[in-house]
């Protein structure tokens, strides 16, 4: 009887971790995505995609203000349209696919905790994964590095328990995730998965670990779910092929893309993504990778933790050799360094922790306390100061107190209770420091968002015939666009055409009368009602005749004078 009373409370302490954490992210994640407007660059883009979807009926070709656009594959712009579809055109339903590929992250970092570490580590892992803030910010937004991290993570998950478990068909899960990831982000999900299987299967000399990747069936699954999309694309665009293909995949990986829109970024950018996602626990991270090494041939652990080790360091290894280095890349590593973390916590509430290793986990945790403090003071000093730099060092230094007494807390409780506790408060307090700082986004303003400026725009009632245009690339008032109706697209770009993600787009015959010169938006002007966007302050000469309407601090809408409002 004594047996199962503990088993039952075990299992009531085991629920009530599920559904807190699942009230923990859906008020973290949930909630300020309806609160918070979708923001330019990558959130408007995207979620405009997506729209045009639903617009035109085309699921295959991408398409962004009528303009192809081949970057991407479209799994992210298929659930964003369904979730709009569902849940109308606004933030939160764009936004909620990100947020599901979170809670996919969270619980199979829940699962795999369990397989691979024990019981008592799965809502440790969980717990890790789910106050990671940087994890927890790119988590909110309508982004595909989610998404791929979630397929990552369950294709993974899958192919180890197939593995473990001596059972072929967790194949089938491994390669549907692997499918998953692949229709997010393209041919670099299979060369992720397949380089940490290969260097797993190196590390412990065992090319059995290979072995679920050969199996027959999963493999046809997988094919049946990336071909399709693949083919029926380059049948109607045969340029895809090479756009997709080279220019996109290996073209971006050499640095030779064209055109190159983005920074190559320092060889270090990888793992300074992982930190900046990670935080707090980056600084316990070198702690639990110092852990597995020195547990790798324990013979119930070791491959799990070599498993782990190689999933950490073979893709920053991989990106960092790329000649195209983004922070939010370090996303599909994530949930490794948060399974090796919580081993490191699994060990240290046992019943015989190791000195050593408590030591380490306390040196490291004191680090993260002074630079975190140091951070807090700085941003305290500049409160006074104005600009969105500002504003996001307000948003910082009153939301990042709570981590900062739950650091101390943890430090003055861990010399009685022990260095779990020290873990415990920093995890409670980087979740109470998320909440506050989600609380206090839309308010403060800190991201750059046009939806003020198409409800000015809509609130003129544009007469029959008016037309919108940008300065610049169209990209950077991306969000502009999704909050335009669509009698009012597509919208014409001065200027904009080379140098963005629209440049290959913009060749096509169809579109090509959206990409003005001055000369002929000047012409535009003196024939038709215009609104007109632009930086703050233009960096082009104004037309003759525009009238400054509004503005935020970096963009300001004009229009031309008298022609633009309807009759009564």
């Amino acid at each position: 009887m004594l047996w199962r009373g503990n088993a039952q409370e075990g299992g009531w302490r085991r629920r009530g971790e599920v559904v807190g954490l699942v009230a923990y992210l859906i008020a973290g994640l949930l909630v300020p995505a309806t609160l918070i407007p979708l923001t330019t660059t990558n959130e408007g883009l995207y979620a405009q995609v997506a729209r045009e979807m639903l617009e035109t009926g085309d699921w295959v070709v991408p398409h962004f203000n009528s303009v192809v656009y081949f970057e991407k594959p479209p799994l992210l712009y298929w659930l964003v349209a369904v979730s709009m579809r569902l849940f109308g055109e606004n933030a939160a339903a764009a936004r909620l696919p990100s947020i599901l590929g979170a809670a996919v992250v969270v619980a199979t970092a829940f699962w795999l905790g369990g397989l691979m570490l024990g019981e008592s580590a799965r809502a440790l892992a969980a717990l890790v994964m789910a106050t990671s803030l940087g994890f927890l910010l790119l988590a909110g937004q309508v982004m595909f590095d989610c998404l791929l991290a979630a397929g990552v993570a369950v294709s993974l998950a899958g192919f180890y328990a197939a593995w473990q478990l001596n059972r072929r068909s967790f194949s089938y899960l491994g390669y549907l995730g692997l499918a998953a990831a692949t229709m997010t982000k393209g041919l670099a999900a299979p060369v992720l998965v397949v380089l940490v299987l290969v260097c797993w299967a190196a590390l412990g000399r065992d090319v059995g670990r290979l072995r679920p990747l050969a199996a027959a069936g999963p493999v046809c699954v997988y094919l049946l779910l990336v071909v399709p999309w693949h083919l029926a694309i380059s049948l109607r665009r045969p340029d895809f092929i090479w756009f997709y293909f080279y220019n996109e995949h290996i073209g971006r990986f050499l640095g030779t893309r064209q055109p190159k829109d983005y920074g190559a970024g320092h060889w270090f950018t990888p793992i300074l993504g992982l930190v900046f996602i990670t935080i707090p626990w980056a600084f316990v991270l070198p702690v639990g990778v110092y852990n597995a090494w020195r547990r790798r041939r324990d013979v119930q652990t070791g491959p799990s933790l070599e498993f782990l080790l190689c999933w950490l360091i073979a893709p920053l290894i991989f990106f960092t050799f790329s000649g195209n280095r983004q922070y939010a890349y370090s996303m599909p590593v994530a949930p490794a360094a948060a399974l090796l973390v919580a081993a490191v916590w699994q060990a240290v509430r046992s019943d015989d922790p190791s000195a050593r290793l408590q030591a380490a986990v306390r040196t490291s945790t004191g680090v993260f306390f002074l630079v975190t403090a140091v951070g807090w003071l700085a941003c305290g000093l500049k409160l006074r100061a104005e600009g969105a730099s500002a504003a996001r060092a307000g948003v910082i230094f009153m939301s990042l107190w709570p981590l900062i007494v739950g650091l101390a807390h943890g430090f003055v409780l861990s010399p009685s209770r022990g260095t779990a506790s020290l873990l415990k408060s920093t995890a409670t307090g980087a979740a109470i420091t998320w909440l506050l700082a989600v609380s206090l986004l839309r308010p403060i303003g800190v991201f750059q968002s046009e939806w003020s400026l198409a409800r000015d725009v809509i609130a003129h009632n544009p007469a029959p015939g008016a037309v919108v245009a940008v300065e610049g690339r169209l990209e950077d008032y991306s969000s502009f666009v999704f909050y335009l109706p669509r009698s009012l697209r597509p919208i014409y770009v001065v200027e904009g055409r080379m140098g963005g993600d629209l440049q290959y787009g913009s060749t096509d015959p169809e579109v090509r009368h959206l990409f003005l010169s001055q000369a002929q938006f000047a012409e535009l002007c003196t024939r038709r009602p215009v609104f007109y966007v632009t930086h703050n302050p233009p960096r082009l000469p104004l037309p003759p005749g525009m009238e400054k309407m509004s503005g935020t601090h970096k963009r300001t809408l004009w229009r031309c004078g008298g022609t633009l409002l309807r009759p009564p």
